[in-house]
């Protein structure tokens, strides 16, 4: 059985934006839209155009129980390392937990240390096997042809054999007998699945017969068990009451990874929509709120610095998209100490014609372009100047920023406009007049 393991933080499937770091509802979606689409040889199943859709499965002792995603069958196990210090929905240092991927698998809140280690398997029994069963056999049970096998039936009797396995049942099973013909059938696709549970068809005999138990076993048929009710849980309708051994798996997977709901408002029995990639967010996703994406950013910036212009472009397209004061606020009193933001740094190395994917051109170079526009369009000089401060302050160059005081002192300023009438910003339009005056403040796209 082969097991995805977790991405490191170099993987292009995880953006700079957050490094591989994620609040719980973060993490959350990432698991169910991104976890498994970075391995590096992808298995025959591997899927790359749905979201999971898991289901929890019956959990074995105390351990937390598997999830299954009904449409590919990956199995994801989540295993907690250590506990926190208070209740796992509640960090004690921070106002929500802060995972850090710590390669292969292993998920640890940078605050109280609560450690997850996750894992996605292949399923045992492909899809591949069921739809094969499928070409032959109806979903339900037709009244007018009773005794031909259909899926659910078939499903049924399937979790039976294997349901008798783990119980130490070693029966061999007669593939003539009338039962077994009416509720499975014998044909390619019957065989191809009891194959795959441990059976050996004997074709003297006509019997299925049955595999040898070891220890090793158990587990192999426990995940097979658990993929047969997420089958039958598709057919809850015909099934009845096996089906409820599963169950929608997002209220216990919010719960395991530690979701506080006031702060990421997820719906408890929500899956996490197509936009709640925790890249856009800092980690979280598009329903946290402001109070947490200050803080995020702020930890972000904390713990990777030189990555701060992405998140400090994040805030801000975040306090557009919501039309949020609070975080204007927040991204005008971060322009005013001197933070920058991607999007201005790309503009200001766009205006010299530098590609903003090739920002290693020489210095010298630079004061050259920028002496040029200077020259040949002196009613500019201010866009002239701003753009290369911009790129000075993100290099930190001592000799770019002594280049535009030697300028500032044999570059004449350019004469004042005439205006025939008063001048001040005009309202345009917002709801808020400190909205504008702020965006007025940082440079937009």
């Amino acid at each position: 059985m082969d097991s995805t393991s977790a991405p490191t933080a170099k993987d292009d499937s995880i953006s700079n934006t957050t490094a591989a770091r994620f609040t719980p509802a973060g993490l959350l979606s990432f698991l169910y839209y991104q976890y498994d689409r970075v391995d590096n040889e992808p298995s025959d199943n591997n899927r790359d155009s749905h979201p999971h859709e898991f289901l929890a499965c019956p959990a074995e002792q105390d351990a937390n129980p598997p999830f299954v995603c009904h449409i590919c069958h990956k199995r994801l196990v989540i295993k907690a390392l250590s506990s926190p210090t208070e209740e796992v929905s509640i960090c004690s240092v921070g106002p929500t937990h802060h995972f850090h991927l710590q390669p292969p698998n292993r998920f640890e809140c940078c605050g109280c240390h609560y450690a997850l280690q996750v894992s996605m398997d292949d399923p045992i029994m492909k899809p591949e096997l069921f739809q094969q069963l499928l070409k032959t056999r109806p979903m339900h049970l037709m009244k007018d042809e009773p005794q031909t096998p259909n899926m659910a039936d078939a499903l049924k009797l399937l979790l039976t054999y294997v349901k008798n396995l783990l119980s130490g049942d070693q029966r061999s099973i007669n593939s003539k007998n009338p039962h077994f013909l009416a509720r499975l059938g014998l044909d390619d696709a019957s065989k191809s699945i009891m194959a795959c549970i441990g059976y050996t068809f004997n074709s003297e005999t006509d019997y299925f017969d049955a595999p040898q138990i070891t220890s090793s076993d158990r587990s192999r048929w426990i995940n097979i068990r658990d993929e047969l009710l997420v089958c039958l849980y598709a057919l809850q309708d015909q099934v009845g009451d096996g089906t409820q051994l599963v169950s929608r798996a997002m209220p216990t997977l919010q719960d395991i990874l530690g979701v506080d709901r006031t702060k990421e408002r997820l719906m408890p029995d929500a899956e996490p929509a197509q936009e709640d990639q925790p890249d856009h967010y800092l980690g979280s996703v598009a329903e946290a709120t402001d109070a947490l994406m200050i803080w995020l950013y702020h930890r972000l910036v904390q713990e990777t610095p030189d990555n701060a212009h992405v998140y400090m472009d994040v805030l801000a397209k975040e306090a557009r998209r919501r039309e949020s004061d609070k975080l204007w606020t927040e991204v005008a009193l971060e322009s005013s100490k001197g933070q920058l933001g991607d999007t201005e740094i790309k503009k200001a190395y766009s205006y010299y014609g530098i590609d903003p994917q090739a920002m290693d051109v020489d210095e010298g170079a630079l004061m050259d372009l920028y002496d040029s526009k200077m020259e040949q369009e002196p009613n500019f000089r201010k866009e002239h100047r701003e753009a290369l401060e911009i790129i000075a302050k993100i290099r930190m160059s001592h000799a770019l920023s002594e280049h535009l005081k030697k300028t500032d002192k044999t570059v004449p300023p350019p004469p004042p406009p005439r205006h025939e009438g008063p001048v001040g910003l005009n309202n345009i339009g917002n709801t808020c007049y400190l909205n504008s005056l702020l965006q007025a403040n940082f440079y937009l796209e």
